[in-house]
C-alpha cells in the first residue's frame, strides 16, 4: 500500500510536467489561435447564400468582400 505523502509527490510531479508540456504547446499554437479568433465567426453580418448568373458576378462579390474570409461554393446541378 503506498502512503499518502507518495502519492501527493506524484501528484505534484504529474502537474509541473503537464505545465512544462502544455507551455511549449501554447506557445507554438498562439499565432494559429489568434488567427482563428480574429476571424470573426459569430460576429458581424449572417452569411447568406447567393445566386451568381455570370462569372463577373463573381468576380465582383469576391472582390467587394476583400480581407474577410469568403467561400465559394460550386454546385453542379447533376
Amino acid at each position: 500500500m503506498t502512503s499518502r505523502p507518495r502519492l501527493v509527490r506524484w501528484g505534484l510531479v504529474a502537474a509541473v510536467v503537464l505545465v512544462l508540456v502544455l507551455i511549449p504547446v501554447l506557445v507554438v499554437a498562439r499565432p494559429y489561435l489568434s488567427a482563428v479568433r480574429g476571424l470573426g465567426f459569430g460576429a458581424g453580418r449572417d452569411a447568406s447564400l447567393v445566386d451568381l448568373r455570370s462569372i463577373e458576378d463573381l468576380r465582383a462579390r469576391f472582390n467587394a468582400d476583400e480581407g474577410s474570409p469568403r467561400l465559394v461554393l460550386l454546385v453542379a446541378p447533376t
